[in-house]
């Protein structure tokens, strides 16, 4: 597993690294060469340049409201960001930011998960009390899955070493960690 883990963490500082140059250059109107490295194909290096195509697309659609952060209700229709009066950024609104393929595998990959999540019927947790889950015909399986490199062992770090969580080690959990490590980099981005 710390080969996979590896893997997707120098994805996500590649795609970060390399998303964030861009980003400002385009904010800033430059587009100076910038590395790429050597082991993206085409693909994730397109997907990078549609996610900061629609990021630079909403970040100069601006919403500005007339009311502050607190009072923040609205609708929007469009790839943008949502301001506050005093300019702070509520949100970016970024449909469509990942491709259609990318989407439905990440959507498809959540099958996945089935086997580790769960409700408790008794429990008054808000992670897993039933109250907060909905089923409908064609939804994915309700419920929560604890997946951590340090889920049980937090409170315990002088008497007991970090482990992984159990759901996380278990190979049906490796198997969606695995594919996503790609879409997950990407969208660790925005």
């Amino acid at each position: 597993m710390p080969a996979a883990v590896d893997l997707a963490l120098e994805l996500t500082e590649s795609i970060a690294a390399y998303m964030t140059v861009k980003f400002h250059q385009k904010v800033r109107g430059l587009d100076s060469p910038v590395p790429i490295p050597s082991d993206w194909d085409t693909h994730i290096l397109y997907e990078c340049h549609l996610a900061l195509d629609i990021l630079h697309q909403a970040y100069n659609n601006r919403k500005v409201t007339s009311w502050r952060a607190e009072d923040y209700v609205a609708e929007l229709t469009e790839r943008s960001t949502v301001t506050d009066i005093e300019g702070n950024i509520l949100l970016w609104y970024l449909p469509r930011a990942l491709t259609a393929e990318r989407t439905v595998q990440m959507w498809d990959d959540m099958n996945l998960l089935d086997k580790s999540l769960r409700i408790s019927k008794g429990s008054t947790s808000w992670r897993i009390k039933p109250t907060f889950f909905r089923a409908h015909p064609g939804w994915l399986k309700p419920g929560n899955a604890s997946m951590s490199p340090a889920w049980f062992q937090q409170a315990h770090e002088k008497s007991n070493k970090l482990e992984v969580s159990v759901e996380l080690a278990k190979n049906h959990s490796l198997a969606w960690l695995r594919k996503q490590v790609r879409g997950s980099a990407l969208v660790a981005v925005f």
